[in-house]
């Protein structure tokens, strides 16, 4: 069975994949948003979610980036829970009222909610624990549990190898917390791919390079070439000229400009982020080569 954290969808198309997402209700996605919206529910009958095929959660990692169109307010309930369809077989994470909070069978924790410091979300598993972590951009995780001691729960007894999950928004008082936005479910990985080639003095040189998202590479071949980082979810090109070389860089980048930046440097390090490696020998197209 696949593992959870190979699911991957960045909500770029147009409509709801209904084949991943076969259990939604209240759910839409139109072309051009970026993300899924789930509007809020007081009787709990709004998700995103997939029932069979399940996923194997064991000793695995399940990301995703959301935002919330109101305000965390008491009375709201607006969680990601992963089960396995049987009642009070359940793990959640997510906004309750005014704080982040997550459910592990008896086992809970709570802390004030920080919408720039709880945009992405994880939970990890581990042969003996259940992990909640969160982070500003994908890249940088804490537990915002551990200053309390929790954070960090034993696993369930129940089967963490046949799970469902759903992207829950309700409400008990109140008119709700607003629209749900999924915006990233999982991490995509190899989905750029490219290579470097380079002359100097005579000497030729070559870089096949694999990029995955979230994360960032930067490369130079005896002086600076140039560095870029973003995370790749939707396609764009980007070209230029930097002294005598031509530079075109493609791949599936998010169209905001704040993810994507180019620039010239002499930084000679690969950054690695969220995931699998990262920087990885494939055969690829001439990403950056110089003039005849």
């Amino acid at each position: 069975m696949a593992k959870l954290s190979t699911l991957f969808d960045a909500f770029d198309g147009d409509g709801l994949d209904t084949t991943l997402w076969n259990d939604s209700v209240g759910a839409t996605q139109t072309l051009g948003d970026g993300y899924a919206a789930v509007a809020p529910s007081a009787a709990y009958t709004n998700w995103l979610g997939f029932t069979p095929p399940s996923r194997d959660f064991t000793e695995d990692t399940f990301t995703w980036e959301w935002t919330y169109t109101g305000a965390a307010v008491a009375g709201i309930e607006q969680y990601c829970t992963i089960g396995s369809g049987t009642a009070g077989q359940e793990i959640a994470f997510g906004r309750y009222s005014t704080s982040l909070g997550y459910f592990v069978g008896a086992d809970d924790g709570f802390v004030p909610w920080v919408d720039a410091d709880h945009r992405w979300c994880r939970i990890r598993t581990t042969s003996t624990q259940v992990i909640f972590e969160t982070s500003p951009d994908g890249v940088t995780w804490v537990n915002p549990f551990a200053a309390g001691g929790g954070g960090a729960e034993a696993l369930p007894a129940w089967d963490l190898s046949n799970v469902h999950v759903h992207f829950v928004n309700g409400y008990f008082s109140g008119s709700g917390g607003g629209d749900q936005r999924l915006h990233t479910v999982g991490v995509a990985t190899n989905t750029m791919s490219g290579s470097v080639h380079a002359a100097l003095g005579g000497a030729g040189a070559q870089l096949h390079a694999e990029l995955s998202s979230p994360g960032s590479a930067s490369l130079a071949l005896g002086g600076p070439l140039g560095a870029g980082a973003g995370r790749l979810v939707s396609r764009t090109s980007l070209a230029g000229v930097l002294g005598g070389a031509r530079m075109a860089v493609s791949g599936h980048f998010e169209s905001s400009a704040e993810d994507v930046t180019l620039s010239v440097g002499p930084t000679r390090v690969a950054a690695l982020g969220v995931g699998p490696t990262v920087l990885s020998p494939e055969v690829a197209e001439t990403i950056l080569e110089r003039e005849p």
